[in-house]
């Protein structure tokens, strides 16, 4: 209770109790050099790499890092020319580099001097890797294996054809191909040589050679010691083809662009694009040069003739009879002007979305037309000619339900789609908002059409309709701003939708029902 009644006299004006209070909060409070030390915030890990490439199907923990180019750009491996040791023998040294016992291959292909030279792993016992007459050896050794052109996809072709020849109802060609390297295979290590690869394909009638195999060996994947894991050999050899570009290619995103070097045009992949959900790929075959050209505007140029459809779904007015007496209407972002006796079509192509409404002049010589879109616009124009007269750029109203000119076509009236149904009212040849109310207040599209009295006394005073409900709209005098006159449904009337609407010259008006 006393250290109550001290809050409350310092919090009612008490300078030297707020003083006192201050001073005894404080000395409670412990002092910095006792305060407990807050613990060190651990760091937090980098951010993990990009994961090294793998050839599709590949599994690492039973097999190994993969070797070869696997239909990429890489840098050559030395190890793709060195044949299996024989077992029992280590194929790596103690920090897990290569060794290279027989420089056979490469003394064949004239790199390497023909007399007694020491196993390769002998010379660079010394400093731990290969020198560079070495590693150039090993480099044109691998270019030699992989310089079979487009012979590689004919061989592949011929594989599965000469599965598919050979299949049977309860055994089907993966299940063909994985038995007959099983055969090859007696100790289940599910890889195989350059040689098995070759005895296996020559019993299903294919002939390849040791450069070929070798070639498909670099593609798919082969182990450290030269060796093919034929388990993912078979999986990616009889998968769909889109599966397998998609898997194994690189992805790009967007269109080549223009005037970039020759080396970008020829790109091998995926290539992603808004246009299309899943991406394309690149054909057999690709040199880069349709890019180049697609980059390029076309010589050719499409050119409207006609116009098949009407936007029957609209709900506002949209089909009007000209001065001339020629048809206009609208669909999609189209404006048509149709005449019957040459049947002809003209387009006012001014809006880039959707046109949801149209207004024609009492003389019939002017048309107002507006669109969707997240900043929408009225376009008024001249159904003679098609030529756009003035653009009315509105607010974010996701779209214009409604468009109306009043009698001698000097205002415009238009509607949003907003849940306020916002009402404009413009002088549209000087591009200027008037006045803007707010028109009913529901989940858009609830008003449906607009109307400018054409006989009455004041020229500026329209209505509004739509879902259960119609409104008169006047500006009295001296007032800056529309007042609003809700209509009311009689006692035997249920409510109902309003149509449509159009003044009397008596005053009245007419509506329209489902």
């Amino acid at each position: 209770p006393a250290q109550m009644e001290d809050v409350l006299r310092a919090d009612y004006g008490d300078a030297a109790q707020k003083a006192l209070n201050d001073a005894a909060r404080a000395k409670s409070k412990p002092s910095s050099a006792a305060r407990r030390e807050r613990a060190p915030v651990p760091e937090l890990p980098a951010m993990e790499r990009d994961k090294p490439y793998r050839p599709p199907f590949w599994e690492s923990k039973k097999f190994g890092e993969p070797y070869g180019d696997f239909n990429r750009v890489a840098k050559p491996k030395a190890v793709v020319v060195v044949p299996k040791p024989p077992a029992g023998v280590p194929t790596t040294d103690l920090k897990g580099r290569p060794v290279l016992r027989d420089n056979a291959t490469m003394r064949a292909s004239g790199k390497l001097s023909t007399g007694k030279a020491a196993p390769v792993a002998a010379l660079a016992k010394k400093t731990g890797r290969l020198s560079v007459k070495e590693e150039e050896a090993v480099d044109a050794a691998y270019r030699h294996n992989l310089a079979v052109g487009n012979r590689l996809q004919e061989l592949e072709e011929q594989m599965r054809s000469a599965l598919k020849a050979r299949r049977q109802l309860h055994c089907a060609e993966r299940e063909l191909l994985t038995n007959a390297f099983a055969r090859v295979d007696p100790d289940k290590t599910r890889v195989v040589s350059v040689e098995r690869f070759v005895e296996v394909w020559k019993s299903f009638g294919v002939d390849v050679t040791d450069r070929e195999a070798r070639a498909a060996f670099n593609k798919y994947g082969q182990t450290r010691d030269g060796s093919l894991p034929y388990p993912v050999f078979t999986e990616a050899l009889l998968v769909g083809k889109a599966r397998l570009v998609g898997m194994s290619s690189e992805v790009r995103r967007g269109a080549f662009p223009l005037n970039r070097p020759a080396e970008e045009y020829q790109f091998h992949g995926k290539i992603l694009y808004p246009q299309c959900r899943k991406g394309v790929f690149t054909p057999s075959g690709w040199d880069g040069s349709p890019a180049r050209r697609s980059c390029k505007a076309p010589d050719a140029t499409m050119e409207l003739t006609w116009v098949h459809g009407y936007a029957r779904d609209c709900l506002a007015n949209n089909l009007f009879y000209t001065a001339t007496g020629e048809i206009v209407y609208f669909t999609a972002a189209l404006g048509i002007v149709y005449d019957k006796d040459a049947h002809s079509q003209r387009f006012f192509t001014g809006h880039d979305d959707d046109v949801k409404c149209l207004a024609i002049s009492n003389a019939r010589d002017l048309c107002a037309s507006g669109q969707v879109g997240k900043y929408p616009y009225v376009c008024v124009w001249d159904p003679a000619t098609c030529e756009e007269k003035k653009k009315l750029r509105h607010p974010a109203v996701r779209g214009i339900a409604a468009v109306s000119f009043c009698r001698d076509a000097k205002l415009l009236a238009s509607v949003g789609m907003d849940n306020n149904h916002t009402i404009f009212v413009w002088d549209w040849r000087a591009g200027k908002c008037a006045h803007e109310v707010k028109g009913h207040t529901d989940v858009p599209p609830k008003v449906y059409g607009i109307a400018f009295d054409p006989f009455g006394p004041d020229p500026t005073a329209f209505l509004s309709y739509g879902v259960n409900h119609i409104k008169w709209w006047s500006k009295p005098e001296g007032s800056k701003t529309y007042t609003e006159e809700s209509g009311k449904f009689a006692p035997a009337a249920k409510k109902h939708a309003v149509m449509s609407a159009a003044w009397l010259p008596s005053g009245r008006c007419v509506t329209g029902t489902p």
